[in-house]
């Protein structure tokens, strides 16, 4: 069921949906497909709001790729997926903070990626974006 004043999802067994139904918890099915779908649609509007950014940076000894982004869903993880001529070649994961900010440095002698133009795709399961990279 939903509530209909704030449309939380809650777990009840069939005794106890009448009774729940007279204290205004409930939508109708065709209510809770309308407000579920456009749920839906304005979440995938989100995904054009999100950032990524990929920058090459040194550290200490080593080279680095660089990902920061906003916008993605708070607390959920990203998965951060490298390829080359569609072919996979690395992905990694990492949490966003409460503000959905991103912030990951990849050694990259970890990842061992020779120079070469990437296509980088993040999800975090809600949200995604995919960007052409070229590391020199």
């Amino acid at each position: 069921m939903l509530k209909s004043h704030d449309l939380s999802p809650i777990c009840v067994d069939s005794t106890s949906v009448e009774k729940l139904g007279q204290r205004g918890w409930d939508l109708s099915s065709n209510k809770q497909k309308t407000i579920l779908s456009s749920k839906i649609v304005s979440d995938q509007n989100l995904s054009h709001s999100v950032r990524l950014d990929v920058k090459s940076e040194v550290i200490g000894n080593d080279n680095y790729l660089i990902f920061e982004g906003s916008g993605w869903h708070n607390f959920h993880s990203v998965e951060i997926t490298i390829s080359n001529n569609s072919k996979e070649l690395a992905s990694i994961r990492s949490k966003t903070n409460d503000n959905g900010v991103l912030y990951v440095p990849w050694s990259l002698s970890v990842a061992g990626l020779p120079n070469g133009l990437y296509t980088i795709f993040a999800t975090d399961g809600i949200h995604q974006k995919s960007l052409n990279f070229l590391f020199l």
